[in-house]
């Protein structure tokens, strides 16, 4: 559980943080870094533009100044799944405008952001700043602006355990915040050069935005098939037979399906072996040692003898995955852009190192 909404922040991005993250600091090191991230983002950020913290601490009478040390987050309360999908326009930071009309009672958008949008207008297209043919420089600035805190994208949760969980995008989020999760994924070895087999399915989830993030953002050749219903997975076995796809990201339960469909094609010689897949990245469903192997057989069966099985774990509300550097690593979280805690059921402290929660 955490105790706040993730940063949309880190190093470079954070009024007053100049030193750059290192993932090859100490473990202690690394929490350090993010408990001051955490500590600045709070004071900065949640506390004056979050609608939903801003009014919470308001009623447990926590200023801004009460939140000096990584101890003073005990007393910011936890924000359950409950509260975020009863009401998840509350948790859309929101500055004040000068000549908007503001949905929550927030802080106004500080002047020194203002004239950050002075200068960012110069920057910013035309046509983003066009309005009833207007072109001003205080239009530009005001589509400056947009750009950072507007949610421009957003989509949900399955609702396997309840109400669907929307998770809203800004662009700043995509631009900034998105890539640095999405880069993960190539920690296990793969790189631009390799060519990408999209199997989850087109849908308002994170499995499938966060491959197009992150082949937009970051680059490499991705072949996004949109799932079986649009593309029959015949028609995907003789495309990757042709093609020589490197890897393929996929819910296991469809990339079981993709393989005994592909297996027996290959046993009626309609398609050859397809040999050149090296990484299958799987998401979305739970995968344990027996069946990593299953998979690992049917793709021997298809020509595939050494394909390594990469695991990753995403959540809406975190607008991100999270994945092995190596096959049966165990998953990677991010401390740049995180701040974790593993949290006692029933008293919700943290438990010690090591110890379930």
């Amino acid at each position: 559980m955490l105790r706040r909404l993730p940063p949309r922040r880190s190093c470079g991005q954070i009024p007053g943080c100049a030193l750059p993250f290192s993932y090859y600091w100490t473990a202690e090191k690394q929490k350090k870094w993010s408990e001051a991230q955490l500590l600045r983002y709070i004071r900065n950020y949640v506390i004056p533009f979050h609608p939903y913290c801003r009014k919470t601490y308001a009623d447990m009478g926590i200023a801004p100044g009460d939140i000096k040390s990584g101890a003073d987050i005990r007393r910011l309360p936890l924000v359950t799944k409950k509260d975020y999908t009863d009401d998840h326009l509350a948790f859309v930071l929101q500055p004040r405008f000068p000549g908007r009309a503001p949905l929550f009672d927030t802080a106004p958008i500080r002047k020194a952001d203002l004239l950050k949008y002075v200068w960012r207008a110069r920057s910013v297209p035309r046509v983003a700043a066009m309005e009833r043919d207007a072109d001003t420089l205080r239009d530009r600035m005001a589509a400056a602006a947009r750009r950072e805190w507007l949610p421009m994208h957003f989509h949900a949760s399955g609702g396997t355990t309840g109400n669907p969980s929307p998770a809203l995008y800004t662009l700043h989020d995509i631009l900034v915040a998105t890539p640095r999760l999405a880069a993960m994924a190539n920690w296990c070895g793969i790189t631009l050069e390799d060519k990408c087999l999209n199997l989850f399915p087109a849908a308002p989830h994170l499995a499938f935005f966060q491959v197009v993030f992150s082949q937009m953002l970051l680059g490499g050749s991705v072949f996004h098939t949109c799932g079986g219903s649009v593309m029959p997975t015949e028609r995907q076995a003789q495309l990757a037979e042709r093609v020589g796809f490197d890897y393929v990201v996929a819910i296991p339960s469809y990339l079981t399906h993709w393989l005994d469909t592909a297996v027996k094609m290959r046993e009626r010689g309609e398609i050859a072996k397809i040999d050149t897949i090296r990484y299958a990245v799987v998401a979305a469903e739970p995968m344990v040692p027996a069946y990593r192997e299953r998979l690992k057989s049917l793709f021997s069966a298809l020509g595939c003898e050494s394909v390594k099985i990469i695991e990753g774990y995403g959540m809406t509300e975190l607008k991100g995955a999270f994945y092995e550097c190596a096959e049966g690593g165990g998953i990677h979280l991010s401390p740049e852009n995180f701040y974790w805690e593993v949290l006692d059921p029933d008293t919700h402290e943290p438990v010690p190192e090591g110890a379930p929660g």
